[in-house]
């Protein structure tokens, strides 16, 4: 994500007022449209890290409500834009696969088919190269891929790898 990405957060309650501000973590917001009964404040997304945060409501007179740990902010989803090669023979060997994309984090789970995590060979920040095991594949198999970063956010490529 950008750093000018953007997240609406709504409260839903009783008591707002124009005026009001929100402290999420140390950061104070102002840009907050109220009704009566909700509120909602526009987040810079790439600002906030991933974390657990308090939020803080403030009317004009001095009325306040702290929630602690409301909010969690994750990081963004990892993404796949091409895997190669798309298909594999049976055999006793491996083949390497490399998985291009982007937020792939430096813990991420790779996993091809319904194997266990495989172990990368190379990864970076947009791309990760693991070696598939062509034993006890069976042709005409489709193998799907996923990416999954540390914060539970996966990435499924929109095509299988298939076994020929």
């Amino acid at each position: 994500m950008k750093t000018t990405d953007q997240a609406w957060l709504t409260i839903t309650g009783t008591g707002f007022q124009s005026g009001m501000t929100v402290t999420i973590g140390k950061k104070v917001f102002t840009n907050v449209s109220t009704t009566p009964t909700l509120f909602k404040v526009q987040l810079p997304i790439g600002t906030m890290t991933g974390a657990k945060y308090d939020v803080q409501v403030s009317r004009k007179d001095g009325a306040t409500v702290r929630l602690a740990g409301v909010i969690t902010v994750r990081g963004a989803p990892p993404v796949i834009t091409k895997v190669n090669p798309t298909s594999m023979r049976t055999g006793s060997g491996t083949v390497q696969v490399t998985i291009s994309g982007n937020q792939f984090s430096s813990q991420v789970i790779v996993r091809v088919g319904n194997n266990q995590p495989l172990t990368y060979v190379k990864r970076t920040k947009n791309q990760i190269v693991v070696k598939v095991s062509q034993k006890n594949l069976k042709r005409g198999q489709k193998l799907g891929i996923s990416v999954r970063n540390p914060d539970d956010l996966v990435a499924t490529a929109t095509s299988n790898l298939i076994v020929k």
